[in-house]
Order: structure tokens, then C-alpha cells, then sequence
């Protein structure tokens, strides 16, 4: 998280602060995304983009939106509808090369990414309403990722097994007392 911050303090910062949550369109977004790529790498361009998602999906859901005036729509044609698809698979493949991204980055994965993001680092539910999914499940079914399995049940489990256990110094036996 660290790399993310520091994009977002050094990068981004200086570059959207004199722009409203409304006057951050896809297209100053991706100039601003062209600059860095420039004058940086493709690689750091790539992480300002997944930071810069994120931000404009919080700012838009917490207090720079209203819910009545949101679209829906990431991208929207000119009259606010949605775009045709052969478009939008132009622009992304131009998108692609202009950033020098082969072609496993695909809209799919852009989402998955800035979604893991931020369920990395918000509660569920908060993530849920910035993904705009009804349901917190489908948030934490499809992108919170399964940490590595813990001794725990396994420390748990051993007294079934006869083993003995760490917890109780190793006496797993059951006293009994003799009539």
C-alpha cells in the first residue's frame, strides 16, 4: 500500500487537486495518466490509474455526487447513454497501446483490480457501495482474497487424533479417578 500512497502523494496529488469530483472527466483523467507516462514509466502510469479509480469512486459515492445525479456509467457516451461496444473496444485497445499494455488488461481486470484495492483496504460493505454491487456477499465472494491458512484448526482438531495439544502442555488424557 505504500507504493500506492506515495503515487498518490508525489504523482497525483498536485495534478487533480484544482479539479472538482464533476470536472475529473475520463478524458483529463487519461491526459493526466498520458503525462505521467511520459514522464515517469508505463508501469507507474498503470498504478496512478488504479489509485486514481479509487479516489474518484470514493469522492463520487461519499459526499462530491449526489446519488441522483450519478449516471451509472464509468465511460458514457457524449449524450450521458451508453457507448457502443465496438467502441469501446477501440478506445481500450488504443488505450492499451498507448500505454504499452499487452492484451491480457482487459476492462474485467482493470475493475478486479481497483476492487481488490479497495477491499484491501475498506470494510465490505463500504467497497460493496463503491462497486455499486447490491449485495456485500458479492463483494467479498468474488474479490476479497482467502489469507493463508491458519494452525489454528489443526492445533484444534489434533485432540480427535490423540496428539497432544499446545495449549494444555501436552496432557491430552482424561483423568480418572478410581471408585
Amino acid at each position: 500500500m505504500d507504493t500506492y500512497e506515495n503515487r498518490w502523494n508525489k504523482l497525483l496529488v498536485t495534478r487533480v487537486r484544482s479539479f472538482s469530483i464533476r470536472e475529473l472527466t475520463a478524458g483529463r483523467a487519461d491526459r493526466i495518466l498520458q503525462d505521467i507516462n511520459k514522464s515517469h514509466s508505463t508501469s507507474t502510469a498503470r498504478t496512478c490509474r488504479a489509485v486514481l479509480s479509487g479516489i474518484c469512486g470514493l469522492a463520487a459515492a461519499r459526499a462530491g455526487v449526489a446519488p441522483e445525479e450519478r449516471t451509472g456509467w464509468v465511460f458514457p457516451n457524449i449524450k450521458g447513454g451508453l457507448r457502443e461496444a465496438n467502441n469501446m473496444r477501440r478506445d481500450w485497445r488504443a488505450f492499451r497501446d498507448r500505454h504499452d499494455i499487452g492484451d491480457w488488461f482487459t476492462p474485467r481486470t482493470w475493475r478486479r483490480t481497483v476492487a481488490t484495492l479497495l477491499t484491501d483496504e475498506l470494510p465490505a460493505r463500504e467497497a460493496s457501495d463503491v462497486l455499486g454491487h447490491s449485495k456485500v456477499s458479492q463483494t467479498t465472494d468474488t474479490y476479497v482474497g482467502r489469507r493463508a491458512p491458519s494452525r489454528r484448526p489443526a492445533t484444534v482438531l489434533a485432540v480427535l487424533g490423540g496428539e497432544p495439544s499446545r495449549q494444555d502442555g501436552g496432557s491430552n488424557s482424561v483423568s480418572k479417578t478410581e471408585p
